[in-house]
């Protein structure tokens, strides 16, 4: 007698969540530091803790293992202020056909601000006006 065939159902390992695998990722890279301070073969203990050999020099590089932020503005670089935005909406008051380049040239000969075409476009389409041509109609 054959006991009756059972049908087996293959198992899924748990998912684990990204806190558990960074915080995984973090010891290894932090096993590597330590190897490295303590003038072990630290290439070594990455490859052995699934450390790529470039993150493994760029950790030993710094000594560090913290990320650089990503994405984002850089506080450096904003040059479209409130100033240049109020600037630009002037500009469109007093004259309503001026192009973007010239917009940009005066933006750089009155407050000494290189910004480029697309941000003043960006800008003005913010501020809800439309870079179309302009449509003068006669009065009735």
């Amino acid at each position: 007698m054959t006991p009756p065939p059972t049908s087996v159902t293959p198992q899924t390992p748990p998912l684990v969540s990204r806190e558990a695998k960074q915080f995984e990722r973090n010891s290894a890279q932090k096993r590597g530091i330590d190897a490295f301070l303590a003038g072990q073969d630290w290439l070594g203990v990455a490859t052995s803790n699934a450390v790529s050999v470039t993150t493994a020099r760029r950790i030993a590089a710094k000594c560090s293992i913290e990320q650089q932020p990503r994405g984002g503005v850089r506080t450096a670089c904003i040059k479209m202020t409130v100033e240049v935005m109020s600037k630009l909406e002037k500009y469109i008051d007093e004259q309503a056909d001026m192009t973007m380049a010239v917009m940009k040239d005066r933006l750089l000969s009155d407050l000494s601000v290189d910004v480029s075409i697309t941000s003043i476009h960006r800008a003005l389409h913010g501020m809800l006006y439309t870079a179309k041509g302009l449509r003068i109609e006669k009065a009735p």
